[in-house]
């Protein structure tokens, strides 16, 4: 649902702003939180900072391809 969609964001975009260990990671899935909440265009960008060559960017260029 959209209420559990937006404090996923909400907690996962806290995280970050407070320091996680493996911030690839969570943006990662920050990105997917945004695509399953209708917010393609955000998770887009969010999976664009991921650090280049690393696993979560591999990953990211699948999700990348859902519609």
């Amino acid at each position: 649902s959209d209420v559990c969609s937006s404090d996923l964001i909400a907690a996962t975009e806290a995280g970050i702003a407070k320091g996680v260990t493996d911030a690839d990671d969570a943006k990662l899935r920050l990105g997917i939180a945004y695509l399953g909440a209708g917010q393609r265009p955000k998770a887009l960008d969010t999976w664009k900072s991921i650090t280049a060559g690393s696993v979560p960017a591999q990953l990211a260029v699948l999700w990348r391809l859902q519609k």
